[in-house]
Formats: C-alpha cells, structure tokens, sequence
C-alpha cells in the first residue's frame, strides 16, 4: 500500500503539473505558428489549466478525507 501511495504521490507532484505546462508551452508555439487555429488552441490552454486546477482540487479531497479518517 505505500507503494501506491508513494507513486500516487509522485504523479500528483511531478507527472500532472509538467505535462500540463508541456501541453500549454505546445499550444503556445501552435499559437505562434499557425494564427488560424489560435481560437482553438486558447480554449485548449483554458482545458488543461481547468484540468491542472481540478485535479489538485481532488488530491486535496482525498488528502483531508485520508487524514479525518486516520486520526
């Protein structure tokens, strides 16, 4: 078990915020590249920053939810 929580936690640290900064850095040069799609792009920078935000949100659920039943 703190096997998985140790790598719940690695994912939740590491591997969600870079990818979602390499995801908005990718949009960013699509932006620069390609002006017709530029609409498109934004809402899917606005998508992962939702995405980012809410995920921390949810981690931090289950980290009170973990901590008011453990003590």
């Amino acid at each position: 078990m703190e096997l998985l929580d140790s790598l719940i936690e690695a994912i939740r640290i590491y591997l969600i915020p870079l990818g979602a900064i390499i995801r908005c850095i990718f949009c960013f040069i699509k932006i620069t590249y390609n002006e017709d799609e530029r609409k498109v792009n934004i809402k899917r920078i606005f998508n992962t920053l939702a995405f980012l935000i809410l995920s921390e949100v949810i981690f931090e659920v289950l980290d009170i939810v973990k901590y008011y039943y453990t003590y």
